[in-house]
């Protein structure tokens, strides 16, 4: 189980941001069994310098963001802390309701309408706390794959997706690298068991496997990643790939 669970929260509406806070640091009173550290930013650019600065060890696990803010938007905002940290939980915060379906586009926890309650910011919290504390050490979970270099060991949390190209299977991983396998070494039916109960992964199309932390979002028949490459979605797949996707932006 998680030891501590970091919030941040950004607002460039000072009192909206208070709120906020004085809303979480109740909800961290009536959780005095988890440790939280609560951190609080009045503009996208100042959360962002935070983030980016990896000497800082500036990760949060939890992050409540506003939707409208000025030069960069709440949902632009959201798509940069991916690029930087995959794992942590995105919730949005609106006053507009037709801004909230904007939230699936990077795969968010949640949305909440203002003016916030207690009950739905609680509602939201206890489902993403909950969710983390469930969730196992993705460090130490991996598979190991035969490439023309050797034996590699990769971890789960790290493959984007893979694709399947003339009998061999090309890992695309967080940062930029990839890694093929040995021709005939690995199949796609073989890499689905390897992976298989990870809610994480998807099989969207007969030759593509995805990592549903990656993508930025869904467009027609097709998942945009992170990256911004395009991996395609098969008819015959649409409907379910549409509904588990749903499901894990929840």
């Amino acid at each position: 189980m998680i030891d501590l669970i970091r919030i941040a929260v950004c607002d460039d509406n000072k009192l909206d941001l208070e709120i906020v806070n004085y809303m979480i640091a109740e909800y961290v009173r009536c959780r005095s069994s988890l440790e939280f550290e609560i951190t609080a930013f009045s503009g996208a650019f100042q959360l962002m310098d935070y983030v980016g600065k990896s000497d800082s060890g500036a990760k949060f696990d939890i992050y409540l963001l506003d939707m409208i803010m000025p030069v960069l938007k709440g949902i632009d905002l959201g798509k940069e802390i991916r690029m930087h940290d995959s794992s942590c939980h995105i919730v949005f915060i609106t006053a507009a309701d037709e801004y909230a379906t904007a939230s699936y586009d990077i795969t968010a926890s949640g949305y909440i309408m203002k003016p916030v309650t207690r009950e739905k910011l609680f509602q939201i919290l206890d489902g993403i706390v909950s969710r983390i504390s469930c969730e196992p050490d993705e460090s130490e979970k991996g598979i190991t794959i035969k490439t023309k270099d050797g034996i590699r060991h990769i971890k789960l949390h790290t493959i984007m997706y893979a694709e399947y190209i003339s009998h061999t299977i090309k890992f695309h991983i967080f940062g930029g690298e990839t890694a093929d396998t040995v021709t005939g070494s690995l199949t796609m039916s073989k890499l689905a068991e390897m992976i298989n109960n990870d809610k994480r992964f998807i099989i969207p199309h007969r030759a593509f496997i995805v990592n549903l932390r990656y993508v930025a979002s869904m467009n027609g028949q097709s998942f945009v990643m992170q990256n911004d490459d395009i991996v395609p979605v098969s008819r015959a797949a649409l409907k379910e790939t549409k509904k588990k996707y749903i499901e894990f932006s929840r």
